[in-house]
């Protein structure tokens, strides 16, 4: 579903036409961005998820988490999974070289610990960063049967500076749909790896 058909949707939940100067379509455009970035925060949505390779260098701990990632979930090497945990729990391991056995998550880097000691292929699985969306044409991640949760989220911002009456009842109809859609999904996009951060709800 394109952003024209969404704010087209939001109009109708609204009883607004595409004329009415109180909502235009540059308004529309933020608000479903807004709408966008707030639902993709509610859960780990397997159609947002995406995955890299990248290799380690020697006596190098460090590495920068892949451009489009709003979060990084599981790590592996090979067919082996390589654990979270926090930095506290990885004391033992700081001035310890070899084969990754953990990452954490160091000021939005990806830190692997021991220090690998030798060139490893990582595989990065993560949840991608929502695009804004511009362009009438331009479509969201979000499958079209999930969609109505956007539109319902976009109603009720609208909604909440005009009349939060209309807000209120959006928010409530907003959570059945969540559950809804949520019961019909499952953590794991087809092909991923069978085990992510254990500190994020799925």
């Amino acid at each position: 579903m394109d952003l024209d058909t969404i704010r087209s949707n939001v109009r109708l939940r609204l009883g607004l036409n595409a004329s009415d100067p109180a909502l235009t379509d540059a308004d529309l455009a933020v608000m479903v961005n807004s709408a966008l970035r707030q639902a993709d925060n509610m859960r780990n949505w397997w159609w947002n998820e995406a995955s890299r390779t990248f290799s380690t260098a020697i006596g190098t701990s460090t590495y920068a988490r892949s451009a489009s990632s709003r979060k990084s979930l599981y790590m592996a090497i090979g067919d082996q999974h390589v654990p979270f945990r926090t930095k506290l729990d990885l004391i033992k391991y700081a001035d310890t070289e070899g084969r990754p056995a953990y990452w954490t998550d160091e000021g939005g880097l990806i830190k692997f610990y021991p220090t690998p000691d030798d060139v490893f292929t990582v595989t990065e699985v993560y949840q991608a960063a929502t695009t804004d969306l511009s362009a009438g044409t331009d479509t969201p991640l979000w499958p079209d049967w999930a969609v109505d949760l956007i539109v319902l989220l976009t109603a009720q911002i609208a909604a909440a500076k005009v009349d939060p009456q209309l807000a209120q009842v959006l928010s409530q109809e907003m959570s059945r749909i969540y559950e809804a859609i949520k019961d019909e999904t499952h953590p794991v996009a087809e092909g991923a790896l069978p085990k992510r951060r254990t500190d994020w709800r799925p």
